[in-house]
């Protein structure tokens, strides 16, 4: 990570022509610049004015470098933000004169003229102020006339500002830690700093950390040189300002790093103008195409996914702590084909005829157009899942190493998204009468299950869930069990074909359990305006037990309201020959999830049926 940013700053410096003294400054936050310009004749000062001009970082940031200060006093450099002229003038500009009178005889000078002005200064700040709307921001600092001398003047400061940069990096924690040595960058013999990195995660404020319980030897550790701390530290700025991204509540930084100068050049182009919306090949903002893989509206890795592997990326997951920096999770070395596998499965994944008609038969599917992103991922591993919250980012850790897996490739087991989604359904489903911000839990409940199963379906995509659907002879087995009439029998055995989830019959017989359940609860609402039969579901809380129990008592109760006796039938044949072969028996939250997806699939696509046969026995 450090080699990334010292190539990052390295890549400003020389192609972009930035300079490096950005470092050591900061931008401002103002519209304008106020420049108290001191006239020398000679060794005298003999007069002021005062010029005010619109704030250009990069032009007034080489004139007139900004370096924020004490709130209180005097600061590293004599320009302060204007609050009051009189108060910003003595406590920030004099005071900075006074604070350094012994540097030079400029500075004493000009201090002695300061207080001999002094009045006359703060009035005429005052009146030129009166031009300005009271809520715009100035920058107020000095220059000298001729312009040499205040180029000189300001030079001085810098060096001053390097100074007591590299003093930091040798001094720290009451420590110096400082040699002589090969830089880690340059290559050069040069005195080496031991406090240098530019990140506030790699740290020595613990013996622990240093090399031999030794602060002192830290330099030896990440040996670089004062130019170089520079560069990267220009870099480092670079990537906190404009490689920051959010994910689903999760800050992270992108470092990227490059086989070849000439590869960084290429990519790096692509990178600094997308930062901002902007096509650098058109001009005009970038659409995308395939939609987000995140919640990040300008998404980076969209642009990456298309470079060669001429590159990769690192992303840093972080989260503040004060001033600390706790790493989360790091993801190495991600591969720009690995991020264009990624964004190919999403496409692939939306468009999976099995999930989109699921989708489309959910009351909000018609109206929103299914699209999958780690969004749904974090549906499965949320903050929290309940009103009441409860323990901060309840499964943000997994969520993270799920994201990992999915960035490199990792394989996982299945059953590792099914714990916190099981949790999930079976808290909406005991709360589905409820409301939350307007929204029913069972519509809730419906919508997660789909998703779960595309979560599921994503992944093996990637390759990240290994197995196969366990497949069957769809025509085959609808003529063995004479059931070819069913439309409702086939949709079923081609969506098991095709889910890896259902490797077993088991689980397929299941998945058909929940679908007549929810024939016989919708028959019930249509009569009762109520499901009572969901209170024999025990909360979802299933096992091959209760599934056994539980079979027949569906099929006497669809018999009961004579529900589509065709289709229902043909589901009952159907789960029957699948429950003849039990082994292997899956877990209970497997046949939980299997039950609860009939349960959505099922509510998804009966209306249909229902409606049509309503229609066929009306005429």
């Amino acid at each position: 990570m450090m080699e990334a940013a010292y190539r990052i700053g390295k890549y400003l410096i020389e192609v972009e022509g930035r300079d490096i003294n950005e470092v050591l400054t900061e931008r401002p936050n103002v519209q304008n610049i106020m420049i108290l310009k001191l006239e020398l004749n000679g060794e005298i000062l003999t007069n002021f004015s005062i010029d005010i001009e619109k704030y250009d970082f990069k032009k007034h940031n080489r004139q007139y470098p900004y370096r924020r200060g004490p709130s209180q006093g005097a600061g590293l450099v004599p320009a302060a933000i204007l609050t009051n002229a009189r108060r910003t003038f003595n406590g920030k500009i004099l005071a900075w004169f006074r604070k350094n009178e012994e540097k030079s005889p400029l500075i004493e000078k000009t201090k002695i003229y300061l207080e001999k002005e002094s009045g006359s200064i703060i009035e005429e700040f005052e009146n030129r102020l009166q031009d300005f709307n009271t809520r715009e921001r100035f920058l107020l600092t000095i220059d000298f006339i001729p312009t040499d001398q205040g180029r000189l003047f300001w030079k001085e400061i810098i060096e001053g500002l390097k100074d007591e940069i590299l003093n930091k990096f040798a001094n720290k924690h009451g420590t110096t830690s400082k040699g002589k040595g090969i830089c880690y960058h340059c290559e050069k013999e040069s005195e080496l700093y031991g406090f240098a990195s530019p990140f506030a995660f790699y740290t020595h404020d613990k013996v622990t950390y240093s090399p031999n319980f030794d602060r002192v030897q830290v330099w030896k550790q990440y040996p670089v040189c004062g130019n170089c701390a520079f560069i990267t530290e220009f870099g480092a700025k670079e990537i906190r300002q404009n490689f920051n991204f959010n994910f689903y509540g999760h800050n992270y930084w992108l470092f990227p790093k490059f086989l070849s100068w000439e590869s960084m050049e290429e990519v790096m182009w692509d990178l600094r103008n997308y930062v901002v919306g902007v096509d650098p090949t058109t001009g005009n903002r970038r659409v995308n195409l395939r939609g987000n893989l995140t919640n990040d509206e300008n998404e980076i890795l969209e642009v990456l996914s298309d470079e060669d592997d001429t590159m990769t990326v690192t992303l840093l997951f972080y989260k503040r702590n004060n001033s600390q920096v706790e790493i989360l999770t790091v993801i190495h070395d991600v591969l720009p084909s690995r991020l264009h596998q990624l964004y190919e499965a999403k496409v692939k994944v939306e468009t999976t005829s099995w999930l989109a008609d699921w989708w489309n038969g959910l009351p909000i599917g018609k109206e929103n157009m299914f699209q999958f992103n780690f969004g749904n991922v974090r549906q499965v591993f949320p903050s929290s899942f309940s009103k009441e919250g409860g323990r901060n980012d309840l499964f943000g850790q997994q969520f993270l190493e799920m994201t990992g897996a999915a960035f490199s490739g990792r394989k996982l087991d299945g059953s590792a998204f099914l714990h916190p989604a099981i949790l999930q359904i079976r808290h909406l489903f005991a709360n589905r009468n409820q409301e939350d911000n307007g929204v029913g839990l069972e519509l809730i409940f419906l919508t997660f299950i789909h998703s779960v199963a595309a979560v599921l379906e994503y992944y093996r995509s990637i390759g990240c869930i290994g197995g196969s659907p366990m497949e069957i002879d769809t025509e085959q087995i609808l003529k063995e069990l004479n059931i070819e009439r069913s439309q409702l029998a086939k949709k079923i055995l081609d969506l098991t074909n095709s889910s890896s989830f259902f490797d077993n019959s088991y689980k397929k017989a299941v998945f058909i359990v929940g679908i007549l359940t929810h024939m016989v609860t919708f028959r019930q609402y249509q009569e009762l305006k109520s499901k009572p039969f969901f209170e024999k579901l025990d909360g979802l809380r299933l096992n091959p037990r209760k599934i056994q129990r539980l079979f027949p008592e569906v099929i006497a109760k669809l018999t009961e309201y004579d529900a589509n006796r065709m289709e229902a039938s043909a589901l009952e044949t159907l789960a029957s020959k699948f429950f003849m072969d039990q082994k292997p028996i899956p877990t209970n939250e497997e046949i939980s999830f299997a039950f609860a997806m009939g349960l959505s699939y099922g509510n998804a696509i009966w209306q249909g049926y229902q409606k049509k046969t309503d229609k066929e026995e009306n005429k």
